[in-house]
């Protein structure tokens, strides 16, 4: 089955739909009363912690996309579920991340989001929807239609800005690894290298909401090197930013400067190819 037959229109509509009630349920939740476990994969806190309300956000988005799974014999990637091999063999599947950036949540801190995307059989993403609930703000892009940022058209800031600094937008987990000095050594020489007065590091969001800081803002880069261990965020981590950032002109890549495989046959986790989300191409070309 073609997704070119599919009324991506509709699945778009019904994914903000989702998007917007599973945030709603999670800005009024109250953080005080949440109750915090951990997961048994993942090499971070970020990547461990889970909460009640990850469940009850995944709960309300499924119940609302399962029957476009049934309609259309899509697939689903849930976060919070036991992964099954719908995503491998069906044309297409949902990939859903109920609350990204747990941590950022349960401190009582912006940088949450709700994350939903439509992924192909061959990885990539053609349909994307990101739910900021502190901003009450809804991202959305279907491949080749541009980006929507609450239904209007998103305008990207001009790459002309004044800026002196490139922002490099990390995971915090980055922040202890051992290579962290030789990374931040190297981007601050391409940084200089390319007329900026520095760098910036921000690393207080979750993924969907750096790759989201990418989009929104001009000479910035969201990296996540490539490690052995298993990790460095998974498929629902990435997919809907994948084409909301693209369809903005941001470029996407793994560490190969490849696109991103957002269907890997062998894990969800992305912790080989690395994620490059960069703005500014010259940069990109340094790497």
């Amino acid at each position: 089955m073609s997704y070119r037959h599919l009324d991506l229109d509709h699945l778009c509509a019904l994914a903000i739909q989702a998007a917007q009630k599973a945030g709603a349920y999670i800005a009024t939740h109250s953080f005080q009363d949440i109750d915090v476990e951990y997961k048994s994969v993942g090499t971070s806190v970020a990547s461990s912690v889970f909460t009640e309300v990850d469940m009850q956000s995944q709960k309300i988005i499924i119940d609302m996309l399962s029957a476009s799974c049934d309609l259309y014999d899509i697939g689903m990637l849930a976060e919070e579920s036991a992964e099954d091999t719908d995503r491998l063999a069906k044309e297409l599947f949902w990939a859903i991340d109920p609350l990204d950036g747990s941590l950022p949540f349960i401190q009582q801190t912006a940088g949450f989001a709700v994350s939903i995307a439509l992924v192909t059989k061959g990885g990539e993403a053609i349909l994307g929807v990101v739910y900021d609930p502190v901003l009450s703000t809804t991202y959305h892009a279907i491949k080749g239609n541009g980006v929507f940022r609450n239904n209007r058209p998103l305008v990207t800031p001009s790459m002309d800005s004044s800026t002196s600094f490139l922002t490099w937008h990390m995971d915090r987990s980055l922040l202890k690894q051992k290579e962290m000095d030789v990374w931040k050594t190297e981007l601050t020489k391409i940084a200089m290298d390319l007329g900026y007065q520095g760098l910036r590091i921000e690393s207080s969001t979750g993924a969907v909401m750096h790759a989201i800081a990418v989009v929104e803002s001009s000479h910035a880069i969201y990296l996540k090197p490539p490690k052995t261990k298993q990790g460095g965020g998974s498929i629902w981590d990435f997919a809907a930013t994948s084409i909301i950032a693209m369809e903005a002109g941001v470029e996407v890549c793994n560490f190969q400067k490849r696109p991103l495989n957002l269907n890997d046959s062998e894990t969800h986790f992305m912790n080989k190819q690395g994620i490059i989300y960069c703005n500014v191409s010259k940069i990109l070309d340094c790497l």
